[in-house]
């Protein structure tokens, strides 16, 4: 155990190990150096490249006060998307702010525009809000006290991975956090350089002969990965991701000492947070299709089972499986033969229960526990995990046997079992956070294990080993379908050559969004530079049944999109496919053409609905919001553009450069759009548009009160006109909403101005909202309005022609004066009439259109009635005279001016008959603006109120779905914060909450099943489900009943929880010491935590 210590402060000491660093380099020639050192054979390194964001020196330099001229080492986090955290020519400059958690409310008091920001580590995405503000950059600091959040939050959201969202994002260590928050204040410089570049993977191989003749020509293969990861890449320690690596160097070195039966051969991945770029290269080399020449069947055949070690110490139980943690659960193989991988898992059960038997020196004193999982398998329509959800409840993570299994091979991974990994790929994953104790323990059963498996007899191999082996052999035919190559070209359209160019030295992102859960966070992500061709490459890159993102760009040297994905009329293939159904005989997947533009970035703030802040939502699920992208000076689309977004947050629009750009966009099917972004004046009420330059990024802060603004300026506009037609028009609910909108706007503007952004920000989307709806009201009468144009002027020609057939019925010239006169008199009244013909574009010219076209239709009638007499004739003259025929046209035609004589000769009747055809017309061209009035229905209650008070939740919700956004609680609290009391509350779910296994239906909440796991005093039990509390519930008064032991939460507190007393008494909690403020301390998901109190099981039905 001294020697694995050792490795692990050795690998923790290289600062970073992530892949294209130097520490990287240095782990990898330490481990070949390794296996030299201990005389393996062939020990020999692989390489292979891909494309990373390297850090190329970034710091930060105070300008003012007492520490003037002080500088500092930061590390970039990684790009949003594409973009990376590259400062511009000289630096960003700025004062020194701190904002702790990054709610809105957080930043009132200081300038946040133009400056720098601090902020602490666990605040999710709120980074965001510096950028919506206006800050220039962030930077993280860590955090006072590690929490556990589910996996990659508190990582993936400190980038966005499918957002080209340029804003530069740092990371400083605890030594530079303390000295920057004793200068907040100050001026400082940042300077950064963080860069895309082609790097080195490198994996180490070493082989270990066998002793015995007989056996050795098979051979296991044992592996771990030796890279680290971190947000901030540069600084990624990986403490506890060195512990798979130095295990795996210390059974090199004991079984290189102590030689098993069969042979071993140990590999050293790298670039495992490259979408295991290591593993899958390997794989894909090793185990070929069936029919492929350069297949190995030799190496397969000798080929027995790879054992992947990935451990963590949050825990002393190793856990023993086959699970897919990062790519699909659906390879046909491991859904079909379940059983069969469940043999090796009860090896490895087996094999630590001998051991208990014998009862070793050291053991502990309840024995050695263990988890293991073989496969999935499918009975009676069920689907049946031996072991994995109550292992691992609500994270998964990926392995480095999954690209083996997918090639139809047999491959599993030993990892630590229960363990959350609260500071898994952190910056702060340091030395001092291992526990060699749980380390020690796992790595006893595992030495013991694999001796026992290294030295199988013949029957063991058989039973174990070939049997998997022999059932995966019916499935090599699907290694194309369950893993495959994806390869293109990038290429833009060129209109001299009326054709695609290629693009070299682009960069392509290829990113899963289907498959397993965790896709899009951050381990399905590649990239890699296309060759002097445009050409490009991805090594095992999918399976059967995910859906991927394929998209390519260019970057500039200071991180901003030069070339952008082209979705307009030149693109070649959507983004988003299942490549696993156009696999050829070759293995590979030709997506063909990634069409790129040049582009400038437009990035907006707050696509919401101003009803629920948030993403529209329905029971079928959320509306994402549609976009429309126009050319202003045209309103047509441009030729190449795209967008990306980022929920309610961000959205970034690419477009072409010099070119006024503005946009709209709406949810769903809503007629109207909710925000317009078109530059608009009160010079220009149509707006200038956006004309950017190539390669420039435009951020609009505060874009929520660009939209508010433009609304106001198109009802006032509007409302202008409205005026001269509505003469009561103060009274209407929707002027009156248009003139508070103003209002607020200027009152939001002296908020800001003052420094007061959450009350600022609620008076935005407020004034956002009033008018909107006003624009709504005001647009719709327009449009009704305008409407009655169209539908006057196709009745226009009849009524001219019956008027003038009642009234003066002329003949040649005559008539066409009285037709003229009759047109002019009708048409000029209503244009004094109707408010229509004010404000429509051009009424006349409507009219006009209608009437050419209702008087061409004479004309079509003699054309058929020709082309009717002709094939008349033809059929006569074949098969002769059969019938009679008489024009039904002609036959109306002299039924209507026989009607019409008739009605001249009796003028009252005819007069009376004109004056209802007026009637009608005018009725039926006015009444065109009907509202729908709109009303709030009450629910009835389930009983007594327990508050005086008011209850929010969306209609639909249930599971941690439809949850209330973060936007919504900041606006009650800056609207009723003062007069009363806001008590939010959360629920975290298990992945699996609503799914029991029948083996545990009895005992799930004794910890061995699905449940978030509380442990103390080695008693642990299962909870499927979190409540998140405040101290200001208790305000409220509800919870008093309840609280039967201890304390409920005070303000300020944290790492507390209070318990039901069904779970004080399954852990055997001392309430009297509860009662008396002895409050005992348990681990929760690997975190430790005090109990404060215990409440009655009868609350959850209040909760509920």
């Amino acid at each position: 155990m001294t020697e694995v210590k050792r490795l692990v402060e050795f690998f923790t000491s290289l600062g970073t190990r992530a892949t294209g660093y130097e520490g990287n380099v240095k782990a990898a020639l330490y481990i070949y150096n390794y296996f030299k050192d201990l005389g393996l054979s062939n020990v020999h390194i692989e390489n292979f490249t891909v494309a990373e964001p390297i850090n190329y020196g970034s710091n930060i330099t105070l300008l003012s006060g007492p520490d003037a001229g002080r500088v500092l080492e930061i590390h970039p986090i990684r790009p949003n998307l594409v973009c990376t955290s590259t400062t511009p020519p000289g630096g960003l400059e700025g004062k020194l702010i701190y904002v702790g958690s990054g709610y809105l409310e957080d930043f009132d008091g200081v300038e946040v525009n133009g400056s720098i920001v601090i902020m602490d580590w666990y605040t999710m995405d709120r980074w965001i809000n510096a950028a919506k503000l206006g800050a220039k950059a962030v930077i993280f600091i860590p955090p006072k006290r590690i929490i556990t959040s589910p996996l990659g939050w508190s990582k993936r959201l400190k980038y966005l991975d499918n957002v080209p969202f340029k804003f530069p994002r740092f990371y400083v260590e605890r030594d530079g956090a303390t000295i920057l928050l004793d200068n907040l204040g100050e001026d400082v410089r940042i300077v950064a350089n963080q860069t895309w570049t082609k790097v080195q993977v490198m994996n180490v191989y070493a082989f270990l002969k066998g002793k015995d003749p007989e056996k050795a020509d098979k051979f296991f293969v044992l592996t771990s990965y030796y890279d680290s990861y971190s947000p901030a890449p540069s600084v990624a320690p990986g403490a506890q991701e060195a512990t798979g690596i130095s295990a795996l160097l210390e059974l090199a070195k004991y079984f290189s000492s102590n030689p098993p039966d069969y042979s071993i051969l140990f590999i050293a991945f790298g670039g495992h947070h490259q979408a295991l770029t290591g593993s899958s290269y390997w794989a894909t080399e090793s185990f070929r299709p069936v029919d492929d020449p350069r297949r190995n069947e030799t190496f397969e055949e000798n080929y027995s089972v790879q054992i992947n070690l990935d451990l963590q110490t949050g825990t002393d139980i190793p856990y023993f499986t086959s699970y897919l943690g990062a790519w699909s659960e659906n390879a046909r193989s491991y859904w079909d033969e379940g059983l069969y991988w469940e043999l090796l898992a009860n090896f490895f059960r087996q094999v630590v229960e001998d051991l208990n038997e014998k009862k070793p020196a050291g053991m502990p004193e309840a024995g050695y526990r263990v988890r293991a999982h073989g496969g999935l398998y499918g009975y009676a329509g069920l689907l049946t995990e031996t072991e994995h959800i109550p292992t691992q409840p609500w994270k998964e993570f990926p392995y480095d046997h999954e690209p083996a299994l997918l090639n139809c091979m047999p491959a599993y991974t030993i990892t630590t079992a229960f363990d959350d990994r609260p500071v898994y790929g952190e910056p702060f994953d340091t030395l001092e956070l291992v526990n060699f104790d749980n380390l020690k323990t796992q790595l006893e059963i595992i030495r013991v294990f694999l001796v026992r498996l290294f030295n199988m007899s013949d029957d063991e191999y058989n039973q174990y080993v070939k049997r998997l082996k022999d059932r995966e052999k019916n499935w090599l035919s699907s290694r194309t379908y369950d893993w495959h190559m994806i390869r293109g070209v990038v290429a833009e359209w060129s209109r001299n050559v009326a054709d695609y160019v290629p693009v070299p030295n682009s960069l392509v992102t290829f990113t899963s969004i289907g498959g397993r859960g965790i896709g899009p966070f951050i381990y399905l992500r590649r990239f890699t530079f296309t060759d002097e061709y445009g050409r490009f490459e991805f090594t095992g890159a999918n399976q059967w049944d995910a859906i991927w993102a394929i998209t390519a760009w260019k970057v500039n040297r200071y991180g901003n999109v030069i070339y952008a994905p082209d979705l307009g009329i030149h693109a070649w293939a959507p983004i988003v496919q299942n490549f696993g159904y156009r696999v050829g005989a070759d293995r590979y997947c030709d997506v063909g053409f990634l069409v790129v533009f040049k582009a400038a970035s437009l990035v907006l703030f707050d696509i919401i609905s101003t009803s629920s802040l948030s993403l529209a939502e329905t029971e079928t699920g959320i509306q994402y919001p549609i976009l429309t992208v126009y050319q202003s000076d045209v309103h047509l689309p441009p030729e190449s553009h795209s967008y990306w977004q980022y929920g309610t947050e961000v959205t970034v629009v690419n477009v072409p450069p010099d070119v006024p750009i503005e946009v709209l966009w709406k949810f769903g099917v809503e007629r109207f759009p909710r925000g317009v972004v078109a530059n608009i004046t009160e010079k220009k009420i149509l707006g200038f548009g956006y004309k950017l330059k190539a390669g420039e990024v435009v951020h609009l802060p505060l874009t929520s009160l660009i939209y508010a603004d433009a609304f106001c300026k198109l009802n006032d506009e509007r409302y202008k006109l409205l005026r001269e037609f509505v003469p009561n028009l103060e009274e209407y609910d929707a002027f009156k909403n248009h003139l508070r909108a103003k209002e607020l706007i200027n009152e939001a503007r002296d908020a800001f101005s003052n420094h007061k952004y959450l009350k600022a920000y609620r008076l935005i989307l407020e004034a956002w909202d009033l008018s909107y709806k006003s624009y709504r009201y005001s647009r719709k009468w327009f449009e009704d309005t305008s409407l009655a144009v169209p539908f006057f002027a196709a009745l226009m020609i009849p009524f001219v022609i019956i008027v003038e057939k009642l009234t003066f019925n002329l003949r040649g010239f005559k008539k066409i004066i009285s037709y003229l006169g009759i047109f002019s008199v009708t048409l000029t009244a209503f244009y004094v009439l109707h408010p229509g013909f004010h404000i429509a574009a051009s009424p006349v010219m409507i009219i006009i259109g209608f009437s050419v076209l209702i008087l061409s239709f004479p004309i079509l009638m003699v054309l058929l009635r020709y082309a009717s007499e002709f094939i008349r004739v033809v059929r006569i003259t074949r098969i002769g005279m059969h019938e009679v025929g008489m024009s039904r046209l002609g036959m109306a035609d002299r039924a209507i001016s026989i009607g019409i004589e008739f009605m001249r000769k009796r003028s009252l009747r005819s007069v009376l008959t004109l004056i209802s055809i007026i009637i009608m017309v005018a009725s039926l061209t006015s009444l065109t603006s009907i509202e729908a009035y709109t009303f709030t229905k009450p629910s009835p209650g389930k009983g007594p109120a327990t508050y005086q008070g008011i209850y929010i939740h969306k209609e639909h919700w249930g599971a941690g779905s439809y949850s209330l956004p973060v936007t919504l609680l900041e606006f009650i609290k800056s609207m009723y914060g003062d007069n009363a009391t806001i008590a939010p509350r959360a629920w975290k779910y298990t992945p699996y909450s609503g799914i029991i296994p029948f083996q545990y239906k009895d005992s799930w909440w004794k910890g061995e099943t699905i449940g978030f796991k509380l442990i103390y005093e080695g008693k642990r039990v299962s909870i499927p489900v979190l409540w998140g509390l405040t101290p200001e519930e208790y305000e409220i008064g509800w919870p008093k009943p309840y609280l039967i032991h201890g304390e409920w939460f005070a303000p300020g507190s944290s790492a507390v929880m209070i318990v039901t007393e069904f779970y004080a008494e399954e852990l055997g909690l001392n309430l009297t010491e509860i009662d008396l403020g002895m409050y005992p301390s348990v681990t929760f998901e690997g975190i430790e935590f005090k109990i404060i109190g215990v409440v009655s099981n009868d609350i959850q039905e209040q909760l509920d």
